[in-house]
């Protein structure tokens, strides 16, 4: 049975999203860790496959103080060295952007996206990406776009939204995989910086949940056939 290594930030978003939910179905095993409570990553084995790292409350300045971002670190570079697919989602893309060399921190001009907000696909993207897709943002830092690798989205707040690299890596700077349960957390666990610039308020946050999730949902389990494509065409031919 093929694996993937799936490294959260929180225990309480296990088996919460639309990743998990979709290797799952494609008969995966799920291999859990949450390295900032103490979680051991698991070793990229032969029978590994793909590698998930979600967002989280940490930023990549942090690894100074938090020895689990640079142990994250590894096991992406690792997954780079072995060209499987690896999805990065807000703080992974940001944890798989940095190991490719490039900058990463907070908006210059402190600017937060919280709730939906549109994207704007690239030329490249929109093979991937539909025109004014709404999608789910939680951050207030940035990536840029590293050597080698090809944007494929931005926002009206955010240049850099959505990068891939080679084939089989790509860094999302917003939220597809998140369920409501998911944006309840994040409203209630960011109490006053709902209100931070560029923020939607909590009610609109939820009123917009409702208007555009299943829309972003169905795109999204669209781009994971895409992205895992490769490893089930292997599996069959084997």
């Amino acid at each position: 049975m093929p694996s993937a290594i799936l490294i959260s930030h929180d225990p309480a978003e296990r088996d919460d999203d639309r990743v998990s939910a979709f290797l799952k179905m494609k008969d995966f095993k799920l291999l859990w860790s949450c390295p900032a409570t103490g979680d051991p990553i698991p070793p990229i084995t032969d029978e590994t496959r793909a590698l998930v790292v979600y967002g989280g409350k940490y930023g990549v300045p942090d690894k100074l103080t938090h020895a689990f971002l640079k142990d994250e670190m590894r096991v992406i570079r690792d997954a780079l060295i072995r060209n499987m697919p690896i999805l990065g989602i807000c703080l992974g893309a940001q944890l798989l952007a940095h190991e490719l060399g490039a900058e990463v921190g907070p908006h210059p001009r402190g600017v937060h996206e919280y709730g939906y907000y549109p994207l704007i696909p690239t030329e490249e993207g929109r093979a991937l990406i539909p025109m004014s897709l709404m999608t789910l943002q939680s951050h207030y830092h940035q990536f840029q776009i590293p050597r080698g690798a090809h944007r494929l989205a931005s926002s009206a707040l955010y240049e850099n939204q959505a990068f891939r690299y080679g084939d089989k890596a790509f860094g999302l700077q917003f939220h597809p995989e998140a369920s409501l349960a998911s944006l309840k957390r994040w409203i209630a666990r960011r109490g006053e910086r709902n209100y931070a610039i560029g923020a939607h308020p909590p009610e609109r946050q939820l009123a917009d949940y409702a208007k555009y999730d299943w829309r972003l949902g169905q795109w999204f389990n669209g781009f994971l056939e895409k992205w895992i494509a490769p490893v089930l065409e292997t599996s069959t031919a084997a």
